[in-house]
């Protein structure tokens, strides 16, 4: 990357040209100014899109964390299903709920709630 550097002069003013060191001057206020902001428009940029990353990557990581913390309670709930079904007394009623664990998907999907009151 090349940077170029520019130097101002600042002339002493002179007491038989006034206007024209006014002039001077204030032409080297307006060059002043639009090197600065030209030097610092691509600075808030930058700082802009840093930030807009920095919230785009800390969302993303509260979404993986909210995911994860909904896959855990589902397989808590799977896990709760097939400990319902492996408990039953009856042994018809036991394989009645694990085939329709597996119609439904078999141990990713949740099946429907056994007949008998449930431990919730």
């Amino acid at each position: 990357m090349r940077h170029t550097l520019h130097t101002f002069n600042l002339h002493q003013p002179q007491a038989d040209m006034p206007e024209a060191n006014q002039h001077g001057q204030r032409r080297w206020v307006h060059q002043l100014l639009a090197q600065a902001r030209t030097a610092i428009w691509p600075g808030i940029l930058g700082l802009l899109v840093v930030l807009a990353m920095s919230l785009t990557f800390a969302q993303v990581v509260q979404d993986s964390v909210d995911q994860s913390a909904l896959r855990h309670k589902a397989i808590a709930k799977q896990a709760m299903v097939v400990w319902r079904c492996n408990t039953l007394l009856n042994h018809d009623l036991s394989l009645s709920c694990h085939q329709q664990l597996k119609a439904a998907g078999g141990e990713r999907m949740l099946p429907p709630q056994p007949l008998q009151a449930s431990l919730d």
